[in-house]
């Protein structure tokens, strides 16, 4: 497991806990994006995509040199999934690999975004599969 502990001094301890591959294998960007909020820094999928400016479901690059291969607007999601106000999915390519990518925007919430290393999933097929799943 990868564990990372941080505090700024004045609150109690954060933390987060994940699995090697869950969604990526390089450690440098794990703790790259686990520690992005706190640093004030859009996440990895954040980098990656974003909801379009003008409010639509679709997605736009988040970071130059990101490509959108595929994207699916209002994706159906794991069962029994609070309902959402737009939704994505994606396949990107960026810096050489590619990656699926999960966006939601739930009411009262800011946008969400996770992103998933293309070796996650045989194709973007696949991936739409395994939202559906909850896997």
């Amino acid at each position: 497991m990868w564990v990372i502990l941080s505090t700024d001094g004045t609150r109690p301890s954060g933390g987060a806990m994940d699995r090697p591959g869950r969604w990526t294998d390089d450690f440098e960007l794990w703790v790259d994006d686990m520690t992005a909020e706190e640093q004030g820094r859009p996440n990895f999928a954040e980098r990656l995509v974003q909801f379009a400016p003008d409010g639509s479901s679709s997605l736009v690059p988040g970071t130059e040199g990101v490509e959108i291969l595929h994207q699916v607007s209002d994706p159906e999601f794991r069962p029994g999934w609070p309902p959402t106000t737009r939704a994505a999915a994606a396949e990107v390519r960026w810096g050489g690999m590619t990656w699926f990518v999960e966006a939601s925007n739930y009411p009262q919430d800011p946008p969400w975004f996770q992103a998933l290393a293309g070796a996650s999933q045989p194709d973007f097929a696949s991936f739409l599969v395994w939202l559906r799943r909850g896997a």
